[in-house]
């Protein structure tokens, strides 16, 4: 599901593994990750903020 919603951000291979394609969300792109980690099926995604 993660990778529907945001496939610039994240990559799914034929196993089902989940890889994080880019760690850093350029601004206006924030709603997307947010609703794709939200829609992610098993919870294995978080947000953290950079400090």
């Amino acid at each position: 599901m993660c990778e529907a919603f945001a496939p610039e951000f994240f990559s799914v291979d034929d196993e089902g593994t989940l890889t994080v394609v880019a760690e850093i969300v350029p601004a206006g792109s924030e709603t997307t990750v947010h609703n794709a980690v939200s829609a992610c099926p098993v919870a294995a995604l978080k947000i953290t903020a950079l400090s």
